[in-house]
């Protein structure tokens, strides 16, 4: 099974949305499973909610089962655990809401702020180490590959920075092409841009059928 983590700011471009829209399509014609974090609670909007779009349109088996969107989202500031909150799509979507304390003890080593970080912040980032390590935040269970949007390729901040930050400390999957983060940076080029994710897109997906 091969898993992708799609995210980004809010307040990305149309052209952006219109992207990271087709992209959830793309990948879902071919198997992949996208974790991201645009629940139903508004929470999450922007990348997140369009790489959610696109996955939806095109479940590769809507009637046989299977998960293929696993959507993290912020829980109450009292929740300890992560959980399933409920399943729709014929099972083809999971929610979970809360963060495990794992997740959250990541999370105060990386940020400046640490355990000054309010309860409600420290919710919001640490469902972004779902969104990489899966519910049970084991390395073994990484994505493979993640795919977001920072303008020009800078460092972002908010959760998208947090991501990259969880990304960068994490032991990398193996590939010869050093793979696992694509960024969308400024699609002006949007023909290049889809020839170099089919590229990376590939080259994992050969790797992982050869492991």
């Amino acid at each position: 099974m091969m898993i992708y983590t799609g995210i980004g700011p809010r307040n990305a471009p149309p052209k952006v949305l219109e992207v990271c829209e087709q992209i959830g399509t793309y990948m879902a014609q071919r198997s992949w499973v996208l974790r991201t974090g645009a629940g139903s609670d508004g929470v999450s909007s922007g990348c997140d909610l369009a790489f959610r779009k696109g996955a939806e349109k095109t479940f590769p088996h809507p009637t046989t089962g299977g998960v293929f969107l696993e959507v993290y989202c912020p829980g109450e500031t009292s929740s300890t655990s992560c959980y399933s909150k409920a399943s729709v799509y014929a099972s083809n979507t999971l929610f979970f809401t809360g963060s495990s304390p794992l997740a959250k003890a990541l999370i105060w080593a990386l940020h400046p702020k640490g355990k000054r970080l309010l309860p409600d912040h420290l919710e919001l980032h640490s469902r972004n180490v779902h969104q990489q390590m899966g519910l049970w935040c084991r390395t073994e269970d990484r994505s493979n590959l993640v795919i977001l949007w920072t303008p020009f390729g800078w460092p972002a901040k908010g959760g998208t920075g947090m991501g990259q930050q969880i990304y960068d400390l994490l032991p990398g999957r193996c590939s010869q092409f050093n793979l696992g983060m694509f960024d969308l940076d400024n699609p002006v080029d949007v023909e290049a841009m889809w020839a170099s994710l089919e590229l990376m897109v590939t080259s994992l997906e050969l790797e992982h059928d050869a492991s």
